[in-house]
């Protein structure tokens, strides 16, 4: 077993077991794992929605860039705007997905030393046979997006900035 998987006893007292006593701790592992799941569920709502914002914005971008004739300072001063907004989006996207990895983990190392008081330790052997393959963390692969956004806003930033010094 990982060492550095927390024991039930860290948390918790485990009583003796009887059969109200296996049933009840059976119920408080389903009911822990359910909460896993929440809050994969809300990493996913999180998730959509910061795509949908940057997608958004993108596309405004995109509308107004080709809706204008010429470069004007007031549209550069929007684009520079958008920039802004897009970088402090994809910022707190970013917190966010090391918070919802922070959680994640927290949760697994619980759920890892409840299972150690079941007969299998189903999510132990899933993380195990995990780590022989060329598995990411959905959470890095996320975290990677929301910094593909930032690099592209970081560029609209720059040239909207250069357009409106250079072609006064």
């Amino acid at each position: 077993m990982n060492d550095n998987i927390p024991t039930l006893n860290q948390f918790f007292k485990v009583k003796k077991k009887t059969d109200d006593g296996e049933l009840l701790f059976f119920e408080h592992y389903r009911l822990y794992v359910d909460s896993m799941e929440k809050l994969i569920t809300r990493r996913q709502t999180a998730q959509s929605f910061f795509l949908t914002a940057n997608a958004s914005m993108l596309t405004l971008t995109g509308f107004l860039i080709k809706g204008s004739s010429k470069w004007t300072d007031d549209l550069g001063a929007t684009l520079a705007g958008i920039a802004i907004a897009g970088i402090l989006i994809s910022f707190a996207w970013v917190r966010l997905h090391k918070s919802f990895f922070a959680m994640s983990t927290a949760k697994f190392h619980v759920i890892h030393a409840l299972e150690a008081h079941l007969p299998a330790q189903l999510f132990l052997a899933e993380e195990r046979a995990l780590k022989d393959t060329k598995y990411k963390s959905m959470t890095k692969t996320e975290s990677g997006v929301a910094y593909i956004f930032f690099l592209l806003y970081f560029v609209l930033l720059v040239f909207s900035i250069y357009r409106l010094i250079m072609w006064q």
